[in-house]
């Protein structure tokens, strides 16, 4: 094939590949319209700033009998585990009706996804990933139809914040620049399970420390005015009776239905590994890599902030235990992939293949239910872990 011919091939390749980026973007947009206030997870935020506007404490007995008011008996609530700080964000949503604060929502859903899309095409390359046009719309068609990212979207669940501070984390790293870095700490200060290992392996590196202590200061004084509201002892009270309790109650958040180690150990060996235990060793992974990537002298920088930013989303997919709409985190270091070298980089694309559509794949596998659709999720996110290991593991011996 001529050069010509070549350069007009990839120009028909990119066009259709957008195009098809933009037809799945607008059927995902008309999917996430039809959901109702009631069918989504936002309805957890909108009636805890409900709860704040009437200085009530929303960690307490009144956020289900307040839920049952507003939303029915059917689409009850069970309890508010999500930090103080979330105050600044559910209370002027409670400004709103609930079915106009989700309108709110999904919009800032996809402006944030936009926003974060750009940050990390910027951060691979930064980082020296060939990330190309076609590679740019190949990538936004496996986005567009990744199950995980569909059900965030339609679920209107509050970790897209915590995603798109990864996202802004991960490009302030790759840019060396501070603030943007601190911006992103903030914000995944807002899920703690999700944010802590990450947050510990950022604490590794240089400067990072410094810029931890000074977000959770900021993390802090976010706090003040909510618990000054409602009640100190109370809400705090409250919040850790939740999140000790409480939430490994709910059978959505059983080990069996968590992606990764938790499933995979109740599955195989019977053992109920609680959120509590999946985030401890998933922070000693992440500080035992931190450690690792700090002290080696045999890796570049920008080698560096993508082995952490790999490590960073993989010690949350992999052994916190976390729900499959959490699995978005993966698509910030989707496109560092293009740094990976063979044969490293295929068991990675076939994780990445594994996880595009678990749950078709279960059904057609003839698997049980949502358990076996997990298990497949809890299998790629492993894979996706294997490939990196396997990548730095080349790397470091060429290095020697």
């Amino acid at each position: 094939m001529r050069p010509g011919e070549r350069q007009r091939s990839w120009k028909a390749a990119t066009v259709a590949l957008g195009l098809l980026a933009l037809a799945l973007l607008a059927f995902q947009i008309f999917k996430v319209s039809l959901r109702s206030v009631t069918q989504t997870d936002l309805r957890y935020v909108w009636l805890a700033g409900d709860l704040w506007a009437s200085a009530l404490n929303p960690y307490g007995a009144d956020f289900i009998p307040h839920s049952i008011g507003v939303y029915g008996e059917e689409a009850r609530v069970s309890f508010w585990v999500y930090p103080f700080q979330w105050y600044w964000i559910s209370r002027p949503l409670a400004f709103l009706s609930p079915t106009a604060a989700l309108h709110v929502w999904q919009v800032g859903s996809y402006i944030l996804l936009a926003l974060g899309s750009v940050l990390t095409i910027r951060a691979s390359r930064l980082l020296g990933a060939r990330v190309d046009r076609v590679a740019i719309a190949s990538m936004a068609v496996y986005a567009g139809s990744l199950t995980a990212l569909a059900g965030l979207l339609q679920l209107a669940q509050p970790v897209m914040l915590s995603v798109f501070g990864f996202a802004v984390l991960v490009y302030g790293m790759a840019a060396g620049r501070d603030p943007v870095k601190l911006v992103g700490i903030v914000l995944l200060a807002l899920k703690p399970q999700f944010g802590i290992p990450i947050l510990l392996l950022v604490a590794t590196t240089p400067g990072g420390f410094r810029l931890c202590v000074i977000g959770g200061v900021i993390t802090a004084a976010l706090a003040v005015p909510p618990l000054l509201i409602s009640g100190v002892a109370e809400q705090v009270g409250g919040m850790i009776a939740n999140v000790t309790a409480g939430y490994d109650d709910v059978p959505v958040n059983w080990p069996i239905s968590m992606v990764g180690l938790p499933n995979l150990l109740a599955l195989l060996a019977g053992i109920d590994m609680s959120v509590g235990i999946g985030l401890l060793v998933a922070s000693a992974a992440s500080l035992a890599i931190g450690v690792a990537l700090r002290r080696t002298s045999r890796l570049s920088a920008a080698d560096k902030v993508t082995y952490a930013t790999a490590a960073a989303a993989l010690a949350v997919s992999c052994l916190v235990g976390v729900h499959p709409y959490d699995l978005t985190v993966l698509l910030v270091p989707l496109p560092l992939l293009l740094r990976q070298r063979r044969p490293s980089v295929w068991i990675g694309i076939a994780g990445y293949v594994l996880l595009w559509r678990h749950d078709h794949l279960g059904r057609v596998l003839g698997l049980d239910g949502l358990t076996g659709s997990i298990t497949l999720a809890s299998i790629a996110v492993f894979l996706i872990a294997l490939s990196w290991i396997l990548d730095a593991a080349s790397r470091l011996r060429k290095a020697v």
